[in-house]
């Protein structure tokens, strides 16, 4: 997400330089000629394609710690000499950091300079509050762009990004700046973690969502596939993130009125049109990232029977999606795919049911799994699947994980942080209830803390009963004990384990009664 600049530009700075007379005036005081060439550096970084990121940083990565500090001194109010600085000044080299952070390969470089913290500092600032009009576009596109770089997202969210955004709501809803509110609200949809934010939030999100559709139309068709300054990789990537809230993604396509089904479709065509960039490594990189993104957005549209049934009736789509699947590093293709499988074949998963234990977790928890995998083990009958003894780390883990996923009796998600705020992992799970419902039956979900105090609120809410999550235990063998006396007592009554088949999930998944809440 970049800022375009005037265009005269050039023009005045021309003059500037060769000392001749501009039209309106003639002096120029040095804030006003800094301003110019600051606004000028920003064009050129607007239109600049910054190819060798490692050798950028190694010659300007100085400058942009000078610049941080520059701005937290003025932001923040430390220094009174700076605070003399005309605010255009500021806004300038505001401007300058956007559209800079708009290359995607330069953003692990802000966040090693302190961008990701700086920002949400800098926009829980007196300064920032009073000047929201003059700085609220170029911050909040800055966290917009960060957030598209998973570091950069992290560090965000451990700043609480989404709570200092969440502060500027009524202001930015009375102003009547259009870049302002889609650059906020670009940044907030950024920083959602799927349902942990009230209803009147995600009525937000939802309207957001529409927003970013639009945009995304008006995109798709643009010659330079741009939109408000938005390149529609960047829209996918939001409305992306969007879907993965259950209820999104529902009120988005749950209606089967006309637009609804519309809008299914309109993701197809883009895949049609964008697919051919996953197979040319001389691709440009931002028609490859609308690539990636499509596809993630139909892997999570294809969880959803109803939704995936608009899919199967469009010959092209499935005829790509094959295609992609037998492809290399294509996971979103092999989900989908598996997708088309199950609803096609949906009495073949029955005979496919083993007793397979499945161990879901995030591979920052990996240290965790290996100890309670090594002491489930000795407790239990049933075979353990967990990837890191399956699967190299050059191969397609969906490859090995499906059919895994699909024969397991039960899923056990060792739950962290960072597997709540995983998108990857959401997918994961959905598409084991997915193949649940297709197949008429459940797998048990267990769940089991892996980090100490644990209260993260989550997608996986009401996915996981009670009686069947386990809080974390310092002992490996205590906590696997605990585990296994479950899992080898008889299972419960079916209604216990699966409400989803008694009423519209949680995940909007349309049941066999498809009751709507």
């Amino acid at each position: 997400m970049s800022i375009a600049h005037d265009s005269g530009l050039f023009f005045r700075l021309d003059h500037v330089a060769q000392d001749e007379e501009l039209p309106k005036e003639r002096n120029i005081d040095f804030c006003e000629l800094l301003h110019f060439y600051i606004e000028c550096a920003g064009d050129f970084a607007y239109r600049a394609a910054i190819l060798l990121a490692h050798d950028f940083e190694k010659n300007y990565r100085t400058l942009f710690e000078s610049v941080s500090e520059f701005l937290d001194s003025y932001l923040c109010g430390v220094n009174n000499n700076i605070n003399s600085i005309p605010l255009k000044v500021i806004e300038s080299i505001l401007k300058l950091m956007c559209n800079l952070s708009d290359k995607i390969n330069l953003i692990p470089m802000l966040c090693k300079v302190g961008f990701a913290e700086k920002t949400v500092q800098w926009v829980n600032t007196r300064t920032f509050q009073h000047n929201m009009d003059a700085l609220g576009e170029s911050i909040f596109k800055i966290i917009h762009n960060i957030s598209r770089d998973k570091m950069g997202l992290n560090k965000l969210r451990k700043e609480n990004a989404f709570k200092a955004l969440m502060t500027y709501k009524n202001s930015v809803d009375s102003n009547d700046d259009q870049d302002l509110k889609s650059s906020f609200l670009m940044a907030l949809v950024g920083q959602t973690v799927e349902d942990q934010q009230s209803e009147e939030n995600k009525e937000l999100l939802l309207s957001a969502t529409k927003e970013f559709y639009r945009y995304c139309e008006q995109a798709a068709t643009a010659t330079d596939l741009r939109y408000e300054g938005c390149h529609l990789s960047e829209i996918l990537e939001v409305i992306h993130r969007a879907f993965s809230n259950r209820g999104v993604i529902d009120d988005m396509l749950g209606n089967f009125r006309n637009d609804e089904t519309k809008r299914i479709e309109f993701f197809a065509k883009l895949l049609s049109s964008f697919y051919g960039a996953l197979l040319d490594q001389h691709a440009d990189e931002l028609d490859k990232r609308a690539a990636k993104f499509v596809l993630k957005i139909l892997s999570q549209i294809s969880n959803h029977l109803e939704y995936l049934k608009v899919l199967l009736k469009i010959p092209e789509i499935c005829v790509i999606i094959e295609s992609l699947s037998k492809r290399p590093k294509q996971d979103d293709a092999k989900r989908i795919w598996s997708n088309f499988q199950l609803a096609r074949s949906p009495s073949r998963l029955n005979r496919e049911k083993s007793s397979t234990i499945y161990i879901s977790y995030d591979s920052s928890d990996q240290e965790f799994c290996k100890s309670f995998v090594d002491a489930l083990r000795n407790k239990v009958t049933k075979p353990i699947w967990v990837d890191y003894e399956h699967v190299e780390s050059w191969d397609d883990v969906w490859e090995y994980a499906a059919p895994a996923i699909k024969s397991a009796a039960e899923i056990i998600v060792l739950i962290s942080t960072a597997y709540v705020e995983s998108i990857e992992k959401f997918q994961e799970i959905s598409y084991a209830r997915s193949t649940d419902i297709f197949r008429n039956r459940c797998s048990r979900i267990i769940g089991v803390h892996c980090e100490t105090d644990f209260m993260n609120k989550s997608w996986l809410d009401g996915w996981i009963p009670s009686e069947y999550m386990f809080f974390y235990e310092k002992s490996s063998d205590k906590i696997a004990s605990q585990v296994s006396y479950l899992i080898e007592r008889p299972q419960q009554l079916f209604s216990a384990c699966c409400p989803c088949f008694t009423k519209r999930s949680a995940s909007g998944m349309v049941t066999k009664k498809q009751t709507r809440f």
